[in-house]
């Protein structure tokens, strides 16, 4: 699994690609676990999906896990280019209001940067 990590106007881009499932999920934590570290005191994070076919649980804990963090410390977490798969899996896991779900990058980072 790769990520391409980055930043646009203070919003960190998480742009993962392949499967994030089993041992995948373990590196997603892991990755996610330090850009929190080292990110301001209300972070903003996007997750960019494009090239992410499907997530697992566990994956999908990490976002959980990572929104709690986030939102607990003045930030906000938001998602793009979901595939139907992941779309799927939020709804069945009825985390469709937890979610903020832009269509592209620049409504999302409009909308993570105008608060």
């Amino acid at each position: 699994m790769e990520f391409n990590i980055r930043q646009r106007a203070g919003v960190i881009i998480l742009s993962p690609s392949g499967e994030i499932i089993g041992d995948a999920s373990r590196e997603f934590r892991e990755v996610v676990a330090e850009q929190l570290a080292a990110a301001s005191e209300s972070p903003k994070f996007l997750f960019d999906f494009a090239v992410v076919p499907m997530i697992d649980s566990t994956a999908l804990g990490v976002l959980i896990g990572t929104r709690v963090t986030i939102t607990s410390n003045g930030g906000e977490l938001a998602l793009i280019n979901l595939s139907s798969k992941i779309k799927t899996l939020i709804t069945a896991s009825k985390l469709t209001t937890v979610f903020e779900q832009y269509p592209n990058e620049d409504e999302a980072i409009d909308a993570l940067t105008s608060h």
